[in-house]
């Protein structure tokens, strides 16, 4: 295994790999990085979110929203 860390922050936004792979969409690699990676779902960008809030801002639909926020949570 390769010694990474998986909560590094990009410069400028504060963005973890997490917050980018939740806001694209990517739930494989968010269930990858939550459950086998251990990253920190608390860790916040350069605006002081964590990455499920963005999510919840961002979404383009409530239907959309709440069917990933549920299926993140599970």
């Amino acid at each position: 295994m390769y010694n990474v860390d998986v909560n590094l922050r990009k410069s400028q936004s504060g963005k973890t790999p997490l917050h980018i792979a939740m806001e694209n969409n990517h739930l494989e690699m968010v269930t990858l990085l939550l459950d086998q990676l251990e990253a920190n779902y608390k860790a916040r960008d350069a605006d002081h979110m964590p990455a499920i809030m963005r999510v919840a801002c961002n979404a383009q639909s409530m239907d959309y929203k709440y069917s990933f926020l549920y299926s993140m949570l599970q």
